[in-house]
């Protein structure tokens, strides 16, 4: 029998969820809240895309190592494509803003899905809680243990009656999540900046984009001569070519010129795929 927090009890898990919204901690009171509203035992919430899903906060019974291993084999090769369950829901989908799909792990026609995802983590049953953004799907599964026993009939009517509103915050804070990534991810890789400084149209020669991609990396003046070879006062030189090609004087304006080639960049790669 699932014990069902009081409604104060609710409405503090829900307060809190909300205060973390597009925070580390998010997952973790996600998976409070649904403990208390159908006796959750895990909850991962995933960005469902053809071309690049991902996992976006996971909380639970099992530790990090191995929620971390049976997200990565879910995303592997695309076999959410194949879950029934998120089939099921994405039908629903169309005619309401939130699906709820309850299915018991032996009931799932493939073994791919019963032996090596859930089998092996002793995860008899499973609830998916599904909602259509502009960007592709957000699955929000909910699983629970063969110690603790199925979800009821009443455990997934509780989850169906929440479902909008926790849809809703939950497409937030993966809209912040995925925001927040966004922002970090132009500066974060020194290949992906020379890649993106080698647009067509960018007016620099080769050793301007190797020099600004380091300064927009954030090396020292003397760290590119020693990753170039070269001295620092060629640095320099190099440095006030692309600053004057680009009529700018500032580390400041080639920043901001930069992340917006990235945006347009990605923006074509996004469009050609």
């Amino acid at each position: 029998m699932t014990c069902v927090e009081p409604a104060v009890g609710k409405i503090a898990s829900l307060t809190k969820l909300v205060s973390t919204i597009g925070d580390d901690d998010f997952g973790c009171a996600l998976g409070e809240l649904f403990r208390g509203i159908c006796g959750a035992e895990h909850c991962t919430v995933l960005h469902l895309q053809p071309d690049a899903s991902e996992e976006i906060s996971t909380a639970g019974a099992y530790g990090p190592d191995i929620a971390r291993r049976q997200i990565a084999l879910y995303l592997q090769n695309q076999r959410w494509q194949r879950d029934p369950m998120v089939a099921q829901a994405s039908k629903q989908l169309d005619a309401q803003p939130a699906a709820v799909v309850h299915t018991g792990v032996s009931e799932m026609p493939e073994s791919d899905f019963r032996d090596i995802l859930y089998g092996r983590t002793d995860i008899c049953d499973r609830v998916m809680l599904c909602g259509r953004t502009t960007t592709g799907i957000i699955g929000l599964s909910l699983l629970r243990t063969s110690k603790a026993g199925a979800f009821s009939k009443e455990d997934v009517d509780h989850v169906q009656e929440v479902s909008p509103l926790l849809m809703s915050i939950v497409g937030k804070h993966v809209g912040l999540a995925r925001q927040s990534a966004d922002m970090s991810r132009p500066l974060t890789s020194l290949e992906d900046i020379e890649a993106c400084l080698a647009s067509p149209g960018v007016p620099f020669s080769r050793r301007e984009r190797q020099v600004c991609a380091r300064i927009l990396f954030g090396m020292s003046s003397i760290g590119i001569a020693l990753d170039l070879g070269i001295g620092e006062e060629t640095v320099m030189t190099y440095r006030k070519r692309a600053y004057g090609r680009l009529g700018y004087a500032t580390q400041r304006e080639l920043i901001l010129w930069y992340l917006a080639l990235w945006n347009a960049f990605h923006q074509h790669r996004r469009r050609m795929a």
